[in-house]
């Protein structure tokens, strides 16, 4: 029972902490505020997480497990591979609205942090190009794109705009909107620019309403 209540209580920590790092950046977002917003003492804080990292690594690997579930459950969904990228694309969107590129920047300044991104990428690599080859055979991606280039630019974008002060100063949705319709359109045949722009219709219809 008290290892349930342990767990219980992690998780609602790094529920909070998880919120609070993606909008205002993990450096703005002390230790203290977490106690404060939590009610919590910063002494049993500190025995569910040993410092500001390792709450950051939980967070992360809590986001990436999330992720994961979703995805499968997508896959189950759906064959076509634009319309499983077009899916999570949308997710995405709506999720941005409570992030910043703050975020972004600051948790580059965490080496576990970066080490457990940088393997978490590179082991995804391989799985992602014949994911996006399968888009090819279907018809929906050109023939003529490598696609192992395409996925390792196309996932360090919004690191690589995190150092850049005019991107910080715009809403993270406008830039993955903007980035992603751009580089998916690229490698996009007639067809898979036709599902795009059937996507963002009804994005734009879905958003308006909820304006």
């Amino acid at each position: 029972m008290q290892q349930s209540t342990s767990t219980d209580t992690r998780q609602q920590v790094i529920q909070v902490a998880q919120r609070a790092f993606r909008k205002q950046g993990v450096r703005q977002f002390t230790m203290d505020n977490l106690a404060a917003e939590l009610g919590m003492s910063k002494r049993t804080l500190y025995q569910l997480f040993a410092d500001k990292e390792d709450l950051l690594l939980a967070c992360i690997m809590s986001k990436e497990a999330c992720l994961h579930e979703r995805h499968l459950q997508q896959r189950r969904d759906t064959d076509n591979v634009l319309d499983f990228i077009l899916r999570d694309f949308a997710f995405r969107l709506e999720d941005a609205q409570n992030d910043s590129l703050a975020f972004i920047a600051d948790i580059k300044r965490y080496p576990r942090v970066v080490e457990h991104l940088k393997a978490h990428s590179e082991s995804h690599v391989q799985r992602a190009v014949e994911f996006l080859q399968k888009g090819v055979e279907q018809g929906v991606f050109r023939a003529d794109v490598d696609y192992t280039i395409f996925y390792n630019f196309a996932s360090r974008q919004l690191s690589m705009m995190s150092e850049q002060p005019y991107f910080r100063s715009l809403p993270l949705r406008d830039i993955f909107l903007n980035v992603t319709v751009v580089f998916l359109r690229g490698c996009c045949t007639d067809r898979g620019n036709q599902l795009i722009n059937e996507f963002l219709e009804r994005y734009k219809a879905n958003f308006l309403k909820q304006e």
